[in-house]
């Protein structure tokens, strides 16, 4: 039997439309299945725990954005459950990276297929992360959108017209990082990024070297910049094109300890997780994917 998680909010109402696609077809098919519909932050991470007690799931199937996907492998971390994924959220940079399909029909018969893969992944002060974990500037861009009463109209270009206006805001910040201790010190930092896959925030090549299946974590500091400067390349992280500018640091390591100051809010996944110093490190194969 399937079990499906499902953040029916998730991209503004597109979680339940893709279930209920989905759905038909599993009714049409005659598959047994049990759903459960999210209605508070973290639920999906208990739902999933409870999963991991019953030996009925052939699989765990996230529905919704990068959150949901977020909680559920929280939840499943240490188990031998696989987790299936169907994308209807707005950034979706696990499915991106994972070439998973935004049509959720075809996301289901990938899933049907039940070719097992081992993922990397991130973990930091016993939450797991997918894709990234970054303090700096997106993380305060991140929070005034949160914040604001049009993200919900601008969908998407929310974040880019949110930066713009946090551009005049936002100070610099100085890192400590020790990186598979060694210690690296940076001033006037914008942001630091620790990478297991390639994008943020809606397919933002921000590392974009990085592989999930490698078992290395990659790290993106931008530094050194001003205002008028960092705007002229922001844009061009989109398609991977700050790689070679001189205001950006990329590094590798298995294990790192992130030190800003003043206190960065750090967001993982698309979800905020605080202000403090991070303690990220690299756990290779620590999930199965459909």
């Amino acid at each position: 039997m399937y079990l499906f998680i499902v953040n029916p909010h998730a991209g503004r109402g597109k979680g339940l439309r893709a279930w209920k696609q989905v759905e038909a077809k599993l009714v049409h098919s005659r598959i047994d299945y049990e759903v459960h519909f999210t209605q508070y932050k973290e639920e999906a991470i208990l739902l999933a725990k409870e999963a991991m007690d019953q030996s009925k799931w052939i699989a765990v199937i996230a529905v919704g954005g990068d959150g949901t996907v977020h909680e559920v492998a929280n939840g499943l971390y240490g188990s031998e459950i696989p987790m299936g994924y169907i994308p209807a959220g707005t950034g979706n940079d696990f499915a991106r990276e994972w070439k998973i399909s935004f049509d959720p029909l075809r996301a289901w018969e990938r899933i049907q297929q039940h070719e097992v893969k081992k993922v990397d992944i991130l973990m930091e002060n016993s939450r797991i992360m997918l894709c990234y974990i970054s303090a700096g500037f997106d993380g305060y861009v991140s929070r005034k959108v949160d914040a604001s009463w049009w993200k919900k109209g601008l969908g998407k270009a929310s974040y880019f017209i949110g930066a713009l206006l946090a551009l005049k805001k936002f100070r610099p910040f100085s890192l400590r990082l020790q990186l598979d201790g060694q210690n690296h010190d940076f001033e006037d930092v914008w942001l630091v990024t620790l990478s297991n896959g390639k994008s943020l925030g809606g397919g933002m090549l921000i590392n974009p070297q990085a592989d999930s299946t490698d078992g290395w974590m990659d790290l993106c500091i931008v530094h050194k910049l001003k205002k008028l400067e960092f705007l002229r390349m922001f844009p061009k992280v989109y398609a991977g094109k700050h790689i070679g500018h001189p205001a950006v640091t990329f590094l590798r390591g298995k294990q790192a300890n992130v030190q800003t100051d003043p206190m960065m809010w750090a967001f993982a996944d698309g979800e905020e997780i605080g202000n403090h110093n991070l303690k990220v490190s690299i756990i290779p194969n620590g999930l199965l994917l459909l």
